[in-house]
């Protein structure tokens, strides 16, 4: 029996099977080509061809470069403005601390009192006036918190009422909003009293006095006052006295009135008004200059006194006395006595107005004071301290 005879393919079907072989040689072609390159004179478009088949076959071998790590905004101490000066703001929070419990090193839980920090941009504590008194601002916000979890501490957020937070004022001075204050002394009953043991002078005294309180001032309630500036000029004082002018009684050695006080700004000073007696209390430091007015012997009998440079002493003074509305608005006050150990009396001829640039010799004594001043009050509203 013979085989049957092998049927017959259409031309059709034999043209379709061939294109689709073309094809497929067509697209292994074009992978070769991706991956080996261009061949030899090929056209002018090969060659970016190549560069790009290349760059991505080393960016095939080469690692994965890792994230950047998110870096941590920087912040500061959070601040308030305090008479005229900007304070650090603290909070509490929980620390580990490690002691030693029978020889071993035991970590354990504490309360610590750390400064309060924010962004920046805005690390001052927002104020505003109400009721006459300078009150901070709060809001509502989420904050993260430490709280404890048994031995140890987590991260917690929270929604709890902070202050409110803004931008802080300039740094060359301070701005608070409050009422000024400016006391007159009464040359003819403000004196303070010069102690050298054998003998006492009076110096008369006269100046001004500037401060504020914060916020708006009731003079029936207590109040809290800041003194920002002062000179007080001390009048020429006889402080060695003498016959050798004939007999007549006349001054060897004096202060001259280019000699004052002033306030020194670095320290702290204040005072407290207690509306309900009038009863005043403050505290205050001193730098006190001084020049010298010197006869010259006999000579300078009834001649121009020589004069020499000034020389400072720092002293820190009480006050105490009240509030006198019997005339006007006037304060009296008495200051406690304090020792100048470290004044010097300078014995070299110069310019009262500049510093000693010769002999100095130590002069110790003790002053006291008895102050009369009129106390004046300007307009609430915002203050530039420097």
């Amino acid at each position: 029996m013979l085989p049957p005879r092998p049927r017959r393919r259409s031309p059709a079907a034999a043209s379709g099977r061939h294109a689709l072989r073309l094809l497929r040689l067509a697209l292994v072609a074009a992978v070769l080509l991706c991956v080996a390159g261009p061949a030899p004179g090929a056209g002018a478009a090969a060659p970016a061809d190549g560069e790009a088949a290349a760059h991505a076959a080393r960016s095939l071998d080469r690692p994965a470069a890792p994230a950047k790590k998110k870096r941590k905004p920087k912040l500061c101490i959070v601040k308030r403005l305090v008479n005229g000066k900007l304070r650090t703001v603290y909070v509490r929070t929980y620390a580990y601390r490690y002691v030693r419990r029978h020889g071993k090193r035991v970590r354990t839980i504490v309360r610590v009192r750390r400064a309060m920090r924010a962004k920046c941009t805005a690390h001052c504590i927002k104020q505003k006036v109400s009721g006459g008194r300078v009150r901070t601002v709060y809001v509502v916000r989420k904050v993260s918190v430490l709280v404890k979890k048994g031995r140890r501490l987590v991260r917690r957020r929270r929604r709890m009422k902070v202050p409110a937070l803004t931008r802080c004022p300039k740094t060359s001075g301070g701005t608070v909003l409050g009422t000024p204050v400016k006391l007159e002394l009464d040359p003819d009953q403000s004196f303070a009293t010069l102690d050298f043991g054998a003998f006492t002078r009076d110096a008369p005294l006269s100046g001004t006095i500037s401060g504020y309180t914060v916020g708006r001032i009731d003079i029936s309630k207590p109040t809290n006052l800041t003194i920002s500036s002062g000179r007080i000029s001390i009048g020429q004082t006889p402080v060695f006295i003498d016959d050798d002018c004939n007999g007549e009684v006349s001054a060897s050695i004096a202060t001259d009135p280019a000699s004052y006080a002033f306030i020194d700004t670095s320290k702290d000073n204040n005072a407290q008004l207690d509306g309900s007696s009038g009863k005043i209390t403050s505290i205050v430091t001193l730098r006190i200059r001084a020049a010298l007015d010197l006869r010259n012997g006999e000579n300078g009998c009834h001649q121009p006194y020589l004069k020499t440079g000034w020389t400072e002493s720092s002293a820190r003074f009480v006050f105490s006395g009240r509030l006198d509305t019997t005339r006007g608005l006037r304060v009296r006050l008495g200051s406690t006595s304090v020792l100048l150990d470290d004044f010097t009396a300078c014995l070299s001829i110069g310019d009262p107005t500049a510093p000693c640039n010769g002999l100095a010799v130590p002069l110790p004594f003790i002053v006291s004071s008895k102050v009369v001043a009129s106390i004046g009050f300007g307009n609430y509203g915002r203050l530039d301290i420097k």
